[in-house]
């Protein structure tokens, strides 16, 4: 057994980032659409658009970057991931019309791919082996927290104040996150002559684990049952007057989050996946 503490430093920072990464996409994700509508007289499909091209850009990044982060090395990914979300980020500072925005939606949402599929890797080697369901677990309970907590912080900002605001408050965030990955250590590993040749080859292997597919499918339903009521929320309650209570969907989720994923992270380790 290990006598190495889950909660050291690196596994701190290491989920700290991923759940501020998180918390900026979820809170953005929730208001885009109003925004959308709002300052840029977008119809309901464009300002779905506004939002769903983020996750175009997303999985884009993934795609490359989930063979490759080894190959390219995971501190360099990190940091350019890093330096590129929080340039996009600036951006929404200038949104004149329609096409500007759809742009730095996708270009943001690559720089997120790239920053959560480091972070995703890194936090692998902070855990220690006899500590790992529950390491994970509390790991993902910074990305199911963001979901809740980012949308609720969004719809409750974009009411007290403005998006320049909001921009203003995500930045600076994503500035305290570089701070938190120059302070990460981070462990590389090397490769041989043949990965990296595999890694360079174009490969559908390189890009698609067929013995994760079916667990793939079940969340890719998750997470689209979910972006649909994410994207929308906030201007339906908008429109139905029920703006304080659809705030308050987010609350009962992520107190729900917060008592159920801590518990199976513990009977993970003891009983099995």
């Amino acid at each position: 057994m290990s006598n190495q503490s889950l909660w050291n430093k690196d596994f701190l920072l290491d989920t700290g980032i991923n759940f501020v990464v998180y918390l900026i996409y979820y809170l953005l994700m929730v208001i885009i659409a109003v925004v959308a509508k709002d300052q840029l007289h977008a119809s309901l499909g464009e300002a779905g658009l506004a939002s769903g091209i983020f996750i175009v850009g997303t999985l884009l990044a993934r795609l490359q970057f989930g063979k490759a982060i080894e190959l390219y090395g995971r501190r360099k990914s990190l940091y350019g991931g890093i330096i590129l979300y929080f340039v996009t980020t600036l951006l929404y500072f200038y949104i004149p019309n329609l096409a500007i925005l759809f742009a730095i939606r996708f270009l943001n949402g690559m720089a997120y791919g790239i920053v959560s599929t480091a972070t995703n890797t890194i936090v692998a080697s902070c855990i220690p082996a006899d500590k790992r369901g529950e390491g994970i677990n509390y790991y993902g309970l910074s990305t199911s927290l963001a979901a809740a907590v980012g949308p609720f912080l969004g719809m409750f900002l974009i009411v007290v104040t403005n998006f320049t605001f909001i921009i203003t408050l995500c930045a600076v965030l994503v500035g305290l996150c570089m701070i938190g990955c120059i302070a990460l250590h981070i462990d590389e590993i090397t490769l041989t002559s043949e990965q990296v040749a595999k890694m360079k080859a174009m490969s559908l292997d390189n890009y698609v684990e067929y013995r994760v597919m079916v667990i793939s499918i079940i969340g890719f339903f998750m997470g689209f049952a979910y972006s649909s009521v994410l994207t929308f929320l906030a201007a339906y309650a908008r429109e139905i007057n029920l703006v304080q209570a659809g705030t308050f969907f987010f609350v009962v989720y992520a107190v729900v989050i917060t008592i159920t994923r801590p518990m199976t992270g513990v009977i993970f380790d003891h009983k099995g996946e």
